[in-house]
């Protein structure tokens, strides 16, 4: 599994693949049964040599991996007051980790997904700086931000990897 410059991705763009390939069993109802549920998923997929662990409760991410990338889940984000909360959350987990993948499951409404990744981008602002080769000219974050979208109402593709057939789903009724 290499990339387009042959070089093998990075550990933050391996655990997106795989929280992208991940699916959730929508008959746990809670938030903590799906993070138990992704953090093993996790520990059976990614090599032995990275260390996954949940939040034991210091107010940490739900999901650390190798205590660089921070994984928050939110089931059903859809007040005010969640969103709020998870705002505050990202600018405190943009300080602890190099990288946070957040992860919302259940029914989000699309304009609170897109709030989230506004939130998201202005949070990263405060991680800029000027490109090392081209100067004021380009801006670069020295931290990477993902957010995933989890339902159970769609059908999620795996992604495209080389090891993986490249699925289609072409559902048709039979004509009768």
């Amino acid at each position: 599994m290499f990339n387009y410059f042959g070089q093998q991705p990075s550990l933050f763009d391996r655990v997106v693949r795989l929280i992208n390939d991940w699916q959730p069993n929508w008959r746990r109802r809670t938030e903590n049964a799906h993070r138990d549920d992704l953090k093993d998923y996790l520990m059976n997929t990614l090599e032995e040599k990275y260390t996954v662990r949940c939040d034991d409760g210091r107010g940490l991410a739900d999901i650390a991996v190798d205590n660089k990338i921070a994984i928050e889940l939110k089931l059903n984000l859809n007040t005010k007051a969640e969103i709020n909360r998870l705002d505050g959350q990202i600018g405190d987990f943009l300080e602890e980790y190099k990288s946070l993948i957040v992860v919302l499951l259940g029914n989000t409404k699309p304009e609170i997904v897109r709030q989230v990744k506004r939130n998201v981008t202005r949070r990263l602002r405060e991680y800029e700086e000027p490109d090392p080769f081209f100067g004021l000219a380009r801006v670069h974050t020295t931290k990477q931000v993902e957010v995933i979208v989890k339902s159970p109402y769609e059908i999620q593709k795996p992604s495209n990897d080389k090891n993986l057939p490249d699925w289609e789903f072409n559902f048709k009724l039979p004509f009768y």
